[in-house]
Parts: C-alpha cells; sequence; structure tokens
C-alpha cells in the first residue's frame, strides 16, 4: 500500500508494526465530518474474533432429525489484548511531525467524499488536522499539554516527557472510547476501525468494554509513578451500516455495508471493508 506520508516523500510501502497495526478512533463532528486520532499498536496484539449464526429449530414429527432455517447472525466481536511499554515507546519517534503524518495520510484518502479542502484558509491541511490533535489532546489529557513535546528540556529529559506523555494520552483515549460528547449528547462515541495487516483492513466497531492493568513486575516511572508497562483488554463489536447498500470493498461508504458468503468467492475475497 503506497500512502503519501508528507510533500517531501512520494510514497513508502508500510513496514513498521505500528503503520501496519493500529486502532483508527473516529469522533463525530457533525454528519459529515469527524477527528480521526490513531492508536498504533507498537507491540503485536492478541486479538481474538467470534460470530454466531442465529437458527430457528423445526423438529417435524417423525423425522429423526432436526431442520434449520437460517434467521441472521450476531454482530462479529473481537477481544484484543495489548500493551504498551514505557522504555518501548522510549525508542520510537515520538514527534509532532510523526502525528501530522499520520493525519495527512489518512485525511488524503477521505478528502474525496468529505470534501475537505486542501487548503483551509491559507493553512495547508495537515496543519489544521495537527491543530484538531492538540485540542483533543489537551481536552483528553490532564496535567499536560502536548507543547511538552516542545519544550526546552535537555534532550534525553524531553524524550522522557515525550514517551510518558504520548503513553498517557493513549490511555485517556481508550478511556474515551465509551463516552459521548458531553457538550452535545447526540454525537455518540466514536467508532473505531480495527486494522492488523493482512488480516483485518479497517474494520468499524464500536467498544463494548475497556479494562486497564499494570505490570507490577515492570515497575514504575520514579518521577512520575507512570506504570513501566500499562496492559490493555478492549471488547469490540462490528458495526456495519454504510448506506445499507451493496457492499464495495475499499469504496467510501459502500465498504461499511454488509457483506456474505458472495462477496468471498466473488470478485472481493474478503468480508473486511478495507482502507481507502
Amino acid at each position: 500500500m503506497n500512502i503519501a506520508i508528507n510533500d517531501n516523500e512520494q510514497g513508502v510501502d508500510f513496514r513498521l508494526l505500528e503503520q501496519r497495526s493500529r486502532l483508527e478512533f473516529n469522533y463525530p463532528k457533525s454528519d459529515d465530518e469527524f477527528v480521526a486520532v490513531f492508536l498504533p499498536f507498537y507491540e503485536n496484539p492478541i486479538i481474538t474474533e467470534s460470530k454466531s449464526a442465529n437458527y430457528a429449530e423445526y423438529d417435524v414429527l417423525g423425522r429423526a432429525s432436526t431442520l434449520f432455517a437460517y434467521t441472521g447472525a450476531k454482530a462479529r466481536t473481537f477481544k484484543l489484548e495489548l500493551q504498551y511499554t514505557y522504555h518501548h515507546l522510549l525508542q520510537m519517534d515520538m514527534t509532532q511531525s510523526r502525528f501530522k503524518s499520520f493525519y495527512k495520510s489518512e485525511f488524503d484518502q477521505k478528502k474525496e467524499f468529505f470534501d475537505i479542502p486542501t487548503e483551509l484558509g491559507g493553512i495547508s491541511q495537515a496543519d489544521k488536522l495537527y491543530e484538531e490533535y492538540r485540542s483533543i489532546f489537551d481536552s483528553l489529557h490532564t496535567g499536560t499539554s502536548l507543547s511538552t513535546f516542545e519544550g526546552t528540556a535537555t534532550e534525553g529529559s524531553n524524550q522522557q516527557h515525550k514517551a510518558i506523555d504520548t503513553l498517557l494520552f493513549f490511555i485517556n483515549v481508550l478511556r474515551s472510547s465509551v463516552y459521548n460528547d458531553a457538550s452535545n449528547p447526540l454525537l455518540g462515541p466514536p467508532t473505531v476501525r480495527l486494522n492488523h495487516g493482512s488480516m483485518y483492513q479497517s474494520i468499524p466497531c464500536l467498544v463494548k468494554t475497556y479494562d486497564i492493568s499494570f505490570d507490577e513486575a515492570a515497575g514504575y516511572h520514579v518521577q512520575t509513578l507512570t506504570p513501566n508497562r500499562i496492559k490493555v483488554s478492549l471488547s469490540l463489536v462490528e458495526l456495519r451500516t454504510g448506506d445499507f447498500g451493496e457492499f464495495e470493498k475499499s469504496t467510501a461508504i459502500r465498504r461499511d455495508n454488509l457483506a456474505g458468503w458472495e462477496s468471498v468467492i466473488g470478485g472481493n475475497h474478503s468480508l473486511d471493508s478495507g482502507s481507502l
């Protein structure tokens, strides 16, 4: 998959785990736009998938076997187990340009149906999206703003601040996944797209429950008491609505319509929504 990351790059093949495996949180702002926040998996998650069919059963008099009529199916569910390790994040690139790149690469693909202009008041699309990212960070994160990323501390100390700030931001995004917008309760919780290599390609979901725990054996950051390793468990349920029409993979809106076995043995060879 080739995606332009910034104005100075023609495109790259995503090879790093965090580029191929992540959650995309889509926070609704109106009927036709949202703000996206990305949580990369820096360590391989454990994913358990399940789905069940509904059948009506008929026991015919004198027949030594039950007859079944398919009546539909429950939504697909996913159980995710992942962890974030402070010392691992220290080795990652946590600069603001990295977050800006994630925004630009995704929104460049979506602008065709969200009608987001390339230039907004002289501010580039990527810059505007990063400002929205800063706003989300400041509203969800307590105690430290994103400006910590641009502080004047020594290089080693600043990198520690970046890692801790990012870790706490990730956790607060996960917490926000079961909340609506308090200022506008009609805007419900974010939809979450699951991406993990070739197995799961932009699956639209809702977060039903989350659990956060600390790995006591990994210890804590001495100054802030931030756990060195945080374990997260998520229960997701698939949300397939689209425009309630025909399924078409990797096509805006229609990729989220329901697909059946005809999609697997037909041209799509997949049930996944797929990337835009």
